[in-house]
């Protein structure tokens, strides 16, 4: 029974995920704030299992809200599309974005917090969001490299 439960909550997030970037809104994905964040000479956001059109250029743009309710830039990256008539799906089984200074910043302004909220959206070239454009992500995770490793 717990099985089943189980499945059907992963089955109503992923649904839900596809179902937020086909009408535009920005994924939403909440992460724990790295412990060793302070100490951290690299801090990659990883997103995992993009599934996007080949035919559309796009910036995949990650904010957060701020303490003052206003959406505070985490980074960005840039997919070019694969040609004018490649309309199929494609899928990108990792994208790393560095958020080294961004997320320092995000975490200084907001001391304590445990969670971090990240929403991604698929913008254009001026960061306008694109309509009816489908897209998914199925996770997004965080990869850290700290000074001790990297000497």
């Amino acid at each position: 029974m717990r099985r089943r439960v189980a499945f059907f909550l992963a089955t109503i997030a992923c649904l839900s995920r596809t179902l937020a970037a086909v009408h535009g809104a920005p994924l939403t994905f909440v992460l724990p704030v790295p412990a060793n964040w302070q100490s951290a000479t690299h801090i990659r956001l990883i997103l995992e299992g993009v599934t996007l059109p080949g035919n559309v250029p796009l910036k995949l743009r990650v904010t957060s809200p701020g303490q003052d309710g206003q959406e505070v830039f985490v980074g960005s990256t840039g997919i070019e599309a694969l040609g004018r008539d490649k309309s199929a799906p494609r899928h990108l089984p990792v994208l790393q974005l560095d958020v080294t200074r961004s997320l320092r910043q995000l975490l200084e302004n907001c001391a304590g917090k445990k969670n971090i909220e990240l929403r991604i959206q698929a913008v254009d070239g001026r960061n306008n969001p694109i309509p009816d454009l489908t897209w998914s992500c199925d996770k997004a995770r965080w990869e850290i490299q700290d000074r001790d490793k990297s000497q």
